[in-house]
């Protein structure tokens, strides 16, 4: 199980765990669930199959805009389970998913499934 305390200005603190899946295609979909009412609080992947070819292995294309923006900057600070490579591709207007991976390879064998 992976805890991560989620801290940003004007929401509640909020423990959440994190949870992992898989897209249609066999990508890696990761999701915040609260631990007080087990609601999702966030999805932070987003499944961009036409540029899976820029990723590398045990990478994933986490979603920074629209609800995530916010969370985001707070989980970039959580460098102890992610690390932000750099790079990242423009998906829209205003839409860029950064390009993750996990601080330590085996930090995805101790992530639960999501239960549907």
């Amino acid at each position: 199980m992976v805890i991560i305390n989620i801290n940003i200005e004007g929401i509640d603190p909020t423990r959440t765990e994190l949870k992992k899946g898989t897209y249609s295609g066999g990508a890696l979909a990761l999701r915040l669930i609260d631990t007080n009412d087990y609601f999702p609080f966030a999805t932070l992947t987003v499944n961009l199959p036409d540029y899976s070819h820029l990723l590398e292995k045990g990478e994933f294309f986490i979603k920074t805009w629209s609800e995530n923006e916010p969370l985001i900057e707070a989980l970039r600070k959580k460098d102890t389970i992610f690390i932000n490579t750099g790079r990242k591709i423009e998906v829209g207007i205003k839409a860029t998913a950064e390009i993750w991976k996990f601080a330590h390879p085996k930090i995805v064998d101790q992530i639960n499934l999501i239960r549907r």
